[in-house]
């Protein structure tokens, strides 16, 4: 599950989008390493939450699309 993106949330002003990938199922250390990230499947587009508990509800909701994308 990856965002590519300004995180409104968190950042008013970013210059540059970020990209933040979360491998689900996964629990290793591999800061440093390199991967190939693969596009498969857009969920929807970047909002400004109201909050960190708005935003991780959302999150959430994401994964489980993600998870039954891949079921």
């Amino acid at each position: 599950m990856a965002n590519l993106g300004f995180k409104p949330t968190f950042q008013q002003d970013a210059a540059v989008p970020n990209l933040e990938v979360h491998i689900l199922d996964f629990d290793e250390q591999i800061y440093g390493e390199q991967l190939t990230v693969s596009w498969r499947s857009f969920i929807r587009e970047e909002v400004k939450f109201n909050g960190i508990d708005e935003l991780v509800g959302q999150l959430n909701r994401d994964k489980q699309q993600v998870n039954a994308y891949f079921a």
